[in-house]
């Protein structure tokens, strides 16, 4: 079994096979007859009292946004009006048609622009103009933190991207990210559920952080949130951030608290992840079985330095037989220099994994989205041996590490990964295959 040949192709149809797994066509008639459920039990009660019944609004955002809708509408779902929010790339005229009330705004990823910040004034608008009798249907997916975009109070545009570029080169953990980002934001950390208040909310998303926690999922909009601003200094300490001025005052004002667990005014919201990575890891562990290889799944939530996790899978291998498939999700973190080139947190694990030359390996490590770091490039394949090849052609790895420009190597290399948007979220996907198939 050679990588250029069979390795190559049963990693990349692995890949596939876990991008299949969670694409919207596969959840949405479960969404659609769940809210239809709940709102002809609310309008049939609502009219015994005199009342009106339930009227259904849908706010979709998010890299899968488009086709969360599309799937929404095709299996029947119903809605007054509608709002969806995607990144710049992603055409939502193909396929179903959208009611023609079902407003689009193409919006930035991974730093917000203009239209994130009026994708979020949006959505809030949509928001504020329910009452009781209504239900907000949220389809959410990862991106919509930059896709949706407001700063808090005196926060603004130039403000929000100093921010978050200054996040993204941290190194810092998702988890951590989110923590400062809902203090500063005026949709995120519950605060899009706040704006509905007292129309009911109900979420369905699809989960792209590490633990398929609700309140991190596009950094909550709709979700409590239990964290307050004292972790928010103290992580910037920590991560000896460079914030401007009105980030730093934000954040030593009791205004920027969201909304905790105990809020009366999130008691009518509810929240379901109805696809994440474990699925995908799944579904690509099946196609490699089929091949021959003993699956072996690490988890869907690493979360180390790219460097890191690189080590600890050369250990990892070093005590599994050949013959293995070793799967994992996650997302590794990146300390991006000042003077950087173009890189992925996915194509800096790939380049990490070559510059440790192991023997006898082959694996691939993308992003489910299609896009890893803010290039159209999903990943990245690796095989034993590329590093001696690569510095055979001029092509040093150790330079490339250092100057953090993993996806021009890769394209150097001939071995990047380009799916275009996906239209589905749910993080990464690593897969190394070592030696032969047992069968």
């Amino acid at each position: 079994m050679t990588y250029h040949t069979d390795k190559a192709q049963l990693l990349k149809q692995a890949f596939q096979a876990g991008l299949d797994a969670v694409m919207p066509q596969h959840f949405m008639a479960d969404i659609c007859q769940k809210t239809s459920q709940i709102a002809q039990s609310a309008q049939s009660e609502q009219g015994k009292q005199g009342k009106q019944g339930k009227k259904c609004h849908l706010l979709a955002f998010g890299k899968a946004a488009g086709a969360m809708a599309q799937g929404f509408f095709k299996e029947g779902g119903q809605a007054q009006s509608g709002l969806v929010i995607v990144p710049e790339r992603v055409d939502c005229t193909h396929g179903v048609h959208l009611p023609d009330f079902v407003q689009i705004i193409h919006a930035s990823h991974p730093v917000p622009n203009a239209n994130s910040v009026k994708a979020a004034e949006a959505a809030l608008s949509l928001a504020k103009r329910l009452g009781e009798g209504d239900m907000l249907i949220v389809l959410i997916s990862g991106g919509g933190s930059s896709l949706m975009s407001k700063g808090l109070g005196t926060i603004g545009l130039a403000d929000k991207k100093a921010l978050n570029e200054a996040l993204l080169a941290s190194g810092m953990p998702i988890g951590d990210m989110n923590i400062i980002r809902k203090h500063l934001s005026a949709v995120k950390g519950g605060r899009l559920a706040l704006a509905a208040y007292p129309a009911s909310v109900m979420s369905f998303a699809l989960s792209d952080v590490p633990g398929d926690v609700p309140a991190a999922i596009a950094s909550g909009p709709t979700c409590a949130d239990d964290s307050d601003r004292a972790q928010a200094n103290a992580l910037i300490t920590r991560y000896q951030l460079q914030l401007p001025d009105s980030v730093l005052q934000m954040l030593a004002d009791e205004a920027c608290e969201t909304p905790f667990s105990n809020d009366p005014r999130l008691a009518n919201t509810q929240f379901e992840v109805v696809a994440s990575a474990a699925i995908a890891l799944k579904a690509a562990a099946k196609i490699v079985e089929q091949a021959g290889y003993q699956p072996v799944i690490l988890g869907d939530d690493l979360e180390e330095e790219a460097g890191a996790l690189a080590d600890m899978m050369a250990a990892k291998l070093a005590s599994l037989p050949d013959g293995t498939a070793l799967i994992s999700g996650g997302e590794a973190s990146v300390i991006v220099p000042e003077k950087a080139g173009v890189g992925g947190r996915n194509a800096q694990f790939a380049l990490e994994m070559v510059r440790r030359d192991l023997d006898d390996i082959c694996g691939i490590s993308c992003d489910s989205d299609g896009i890893d770091g803010a290039k159209a490039v999903a990943g990245a394949l690796f095989y034993a041996g590329m590093k001696d090849k690569a510095l055979s052609l001029g092509y040093d790895p150790e330079i490339y590490h250092q100057n953090c420009d993993s996806h021009s190597f890769f394209a150097a290399m001939g071995t990047d990964i380009i799916t275009g948007p996906t239209q589905t979220n749910v993080n990464d996907v690593r897969i190394i295959l070592k030696g032969s198939p047992r069968s």
